[in-house]
């Protein structure tokens, strides 16, 4: 299970039966719940090493323009303002960032973009130092509807193999949709405090066995879109002209695994395009 990044009213049906959907089925056979070895670090790890010094870090875009031969794309470096020029350009950024860097943007494709609504959550991870089996071992996440958060996941569960139990581990609650916009309001040592106080409710032997709480806020997280929304996105899988768009809102469902796949399809399309150009 996993918390909700929205509310139910916010989304189209069909998005929101699908999620459901996966949920409730093996996870074997749902590619976005069937992590790489090391996890997903993995992917992006292995990307770096193939690329090596052609990946310009801490380089934000600023303008991405198309030109009768190729693209100009102005960015921030660690130098100070730059420009680089090049045949075709493949843009995976959020869609409001999308948007906002790409110059003359058709007016459709406007629309689609600001059709995209994206979901938020609230995570806090602690640490645990807990000896022996624990009654939290055997699962993955645990509902907690009545709580500050609505789910604790529990990682560690994968580890959990044969007689011996390690000591220690982690433990993440998370909190979606409407309740993130609701903490997001409050600072960090009064979310902390509210989460670590919660999980001690849920598990009150794990008391003085916790980390200090390591906080993160995503108010950006999985796409999704209101009823009658979807219909612009036959939009974005156009390229236009050098400018081809990637991303976890391209393919069925929104997801790591549909991420990836859509920019492994939009680099053939290109690979295609600059051999016969």
């Amino acid at each position: 299970m996993v918390p909700p990044v929205f509310e139910p009213e916010e989304t189209a049906a069909t998005q929101f039966v699908y999620s459901m959907g996966i949920l409730l089925t093996d996870p074997g056979k749902v590619p976005n719940l069937s992590l790489p070895e090391g996890g997903n670090q993995t992917l992006t790890d292995i990307l770096s090493k193939d690329l090596g010094e052609r990946i310009r870090l801490n380089s934000p875009v600023t303008s991405l323009t198309r030109t009768a031969d190729g693209v100009v794309v102005e960015y921030d470096g660690p130098d100070g303002p730059a420009r680089l020029n090049a045949r075709r350009a493949i843009v995976a950024v959020p869609a409001e960032i999308a948007s906002r860097i790409i110059r003359d943007l058709p007016r459709e494709y406007r629309q689609a973009f600001a059709d995209i609504r994206y979901g938020r959550y609230v995570v806090v991870g602690l640490f645990t130092d807990e000896e022996g089996p624990q009654r939290w071992d055997d699962y993955l996440a645990v509902s907690t509807p009545e709580l500050s958060f609505q789910a604790v996941f529990n990682n560690a569960a994968a580890l959990r193999r044969g007689n011996t139990r390690n000591r220690g581990g982690a433990l993440a609650c998370f909190a979606g949709g409407a309740e993130a916009d609701n903490l997001f309001e409050l600072g960090d040592e009064e979310i902390v405090a509210r989460f670590t106080a919660d999980l001690l409710k849920l598990y009150p032997e794990l008391k003085g066995k916790l980390s200090e709480g390591i906080l993160r806020r995503h108010p950006r997280v999985v796409p999704f879109w209101a009823p009658g929304g979807r219909a612009s996105l036959a939009t974005l899988r156009e390229n236009l002209g050098p400018v081809h768009l990637a991303g976890d809102y391209q393919l069925d469902v929104p997801s790591l695994a549909d991420a990836a796949n859509s920019g492994q399809q939009v680099a053939e399309k290109v690979l295609t395009s600059l051999t016969l150009g």
